[in-house]
């Protein structure tokens, strides 16, 4: 717990961060960066938690959400946002987001299906219990990239495809579904 509170970023550390890259012309993902930090500040800027979220989150005790994620994951760009807004719902809950290439033994703990699969959102009671996890993406996003996978869909397409779900849904099934991981532990 101790790296989680002393080297976790928060949100505004972590974007930041990923201003930094963007910024960098040597960087070989600068590009990505950019586009995820536009994205990123979209869906920040965008999404409003419903008001059961904030009914439900106001009335949990201290909680540390981890967040293990990169500026470079789309998946990330467009789940943080949606993690970051509704853990603010809450002054007793506190995100940090630890970056997954610099914390591969922390990943390493948190593996989907055996692969460092980001972002992935584990939280923590006070006393450093795991309450619960989320990740890497909706299950209704899990399933079109499966079934784009079995297509042999072109991976460009599939991210396409992948990044217009993620618009049309709005953060909603992120919302649903880490609202639902609270409830139930």
């Amino acid at each position: 717990m101790t790296t989680l509170l002393t080297h976790g970023l928060s949100y505004l550390q972590y974007i930041a961060h990923c201003q930094e890259v963007a910024q960098d012309t040597n960087h070989a993902q600068q590009e990505t960066y950019q586009r995820n930090l536009l994205r990123m500040d979209n869906v920040y800027t965008t999404f409003e938690p419903e008001q059961e979220t904030i009914a439900t989150l106001g009335t949990q005790d201290r909680q540390i959400w981890m967040v293990l994620a990169e500026g470079w994951c789309g998946d990330a760009a467009c789940s943080v946002p949606i993690i970051a807004k509704i853990s603010e719902v809450n002054p007793q809950i506190i995100l940090r987001i630890l970056r997954r290439d610099e914390h591969l033994d922390i990943m390493d703990n948190y593996l989907t299906n055996g692969g460092r699969s980001i972002p992935k959102v584990v939280a923590f009671a006070a006393e450093n219990t795991e309450l619960w996890q989320w990740g890497p993406r909706p299950a209704e996003a899990q399933n079109l990239v499966l079934d784009l996978k079995s297509k042999e869909t072109p991976f460009p397409e599939l991210v396409k495809q992948l990044l217009t779900w993620y618009d049309q849904d709005a953060g909603k099934s992120i919302e649903t579904e880490v609202i639902s991981c609270v409830i139930t532990n």
